[in-house]
């Protein structure tokens, strides 16, 4: 039983994002901002739906 579950290819996955600046500057911040949105769309794709990765 343990093999099957781990052979699911289309059950749901978790995702775990980590993003990091290195400063407080105003461009350092608006980067994380793109870095969140740029992770947001992509989890949220068809494609990354139905992908086995």
């Amino acid at each position: 039983m343990y093999n099957n579950i781990m052979l699911d290819r289309d059950r749901p996955r978790k995702v775990v994002f980590y993003g990091r600046v290195s400063t407080d500057h105003e461009a350092q911040l608006s980067a994380l901002e793109n870095q969140i949105q740029w992770y947001e769309e992509w989890t949220h794709s068809p494609s990354q739906e139905s992908s086995a990765t």
